[in-house]
């Protein structure tokens, strides 16, 4: 209700919620309802108009979603295999917390493409160099990190 009086009193305020119902047939569904007031000449409210969408598949599949992500997150952290994505267009690169935890970095964290290699004896081993390669030209890459020896491989999805 607090989103539809938001809208009523201000018109640039969208009117756009999920809410979730109990079906007669007593499961749930989740509905995504849209709104825009029509108002009068003074800018009063008048009518609604609208639509209502069933959104019940995405809701199962964004819990199915977190639930696969907790579970990889737990496995990470029982393994102690961490794992990050490095975006080539925006050099964003994402580390897990598994990963963070192994670099005992802070859970703030934003590593960089130079700040990521220096947790790694990477750098004389041309890996930053390496990410701009072609996929075809990169062989592995080894490397010992606390006695472990560590094999990468930097993929690239186009």
């Amino acid at each position: 209700m607090e989103n539809l009086s938001q809208h009523l009193a201000d018109p640039l305020h969208p009117y756009d919620q999920i809410v979730r119902y109990r079906h007669q047939d007593g499961h749930t569904v989740w509905i995504r309802c849209r709104g825009l007031a029509i108002r009068n000449k003074e800018g009063k409210a008048t009518r609604m108009l609208g639509a209502h969408t069933d959104v019940t598949s995405l809701k199962e599949k964004e819990k199915e979603l977190e639930k696969t992500k907790h579970l990889l997150e737990e496995m990470g952290s029982m393994a102690q295999l961490g794992g990050w994505e490095f975006d080539l267009a925006t050099e964003k690169i994402t580390w897990t917390k598994t990963t963070l935890n192994i670099h005992e970095a802070d859970p703030g964290f934003t590593a960089s493409l130079a700040t990521a290699t220096n947790f790694y004896y990477l750098s004389r081993l041309g890996v930053t160099n390496a990410v701009y390669e072609p996929l075809d030209r990169l062989n592995f890459i080894t490397t010992s990190v606390f006695g472990c020896t560590v094999l990468f491989r930097i993929l690239i999805n186009r």
